[in-house]
């Protein structure tokens, strides 16, 4: 579950090197994983064709004193917000 947040207006305890870093499509999306437990963290993602501003997708599981229960939750389909056709990555094109 994911919040996106202006990237002003977030601040990270801690420091994103403790992070495990896995890149998928690395044009288009980081994401930074806990080096313990594994968790999906943060994300470094070019959304630029969904929000206004920049935004820091944060999983909100990872905050503290947060009641999922407690939330509004609106959902979304993010397929049908992509801008074009799905290209794959292939790590080795030239």
């Amino acid at each position: 579950m994911w919040i996106y947040p202006p990237i002003p207006s977030v601040d990270l305890l801690g420091t994103e090197d403790k992070l495990t870093d896995y890149l998928f499509h690395p044009s288009r999306a980081y994401h930074g994983f806990c080096g313990v437990c594994g968790i999906d963290v943060v994300n470094r993602v070019d959304l630029h064709h969904t929000f206004k501003a920049p935004v820091r997708p944060i999983n909100i599981r990872t905050m503290d004193n947060i009641v999922l229960e407690d939330l509004k939750i609106e959902k979304v389909d993010g397929w049908s917000r992509e801008t074009g056709p799905y290209k794959p990555y292939k790590p080795y094109d030239v």
